[in-house]
């Protein structure tokens, strides 16, 4: 009976990840694109959405999971940065027996395109 059990929770155990695109500049937020300031990490953000059975718990969302990935290197550096570069999209999907995950994760380069111009400095100053 043991064997029979684990063979189903098994079987109802499935897993898959796609891309869903490549892209050269993603952003959320207002940017000028005139200097851009590249940093030397590629960061990582996901937002996730939970099932329980066939009824959605939460709901991702492409924004969230960009949003994510810039504040988290904005946290590291302490820079303002407001787009991403060289972004790779990923789309997880997770079951196990009555929940599921399905994640979309941005993977891609922080930029700050307002470094070292006068525009930024006004900006600052109001």
């Amino acid at each position: 009976m043991f064997k029979k059990t684990l063979i189903i929770m098994v079987l109802m155990t499935l897993g898959c990840s796609s891309r869903m695109g490549d892209f050269t500049v993603i952003s959320t937020r207002n940017s000028n694109i005139k200097n851009w300031k590249r940093y030397a990490e590629r960061v990582e953000g996901s937002s996730c959405k939970w099932y329980i059975l066939f009824f959605k718990v939460k709901e991702w969302d492409l924004k969230d999971a960009i949003e994510d990935a810039v504040d988290s290197a904005n946290r590291i550096s302490k820079a303002k940065n407001e787009s991403l570069l060289d972004v790779k999209l990923n789309n997880t999907w997770f079951t196990f027996i009555l929940f599921s995950r399905s994640c979309i994760v941005a993977e891609g380069t922080p930029s700050d395109s307002w470094y070292q111009t006068e525009e930024r400095e006004e900006q600052i100053k109001k």
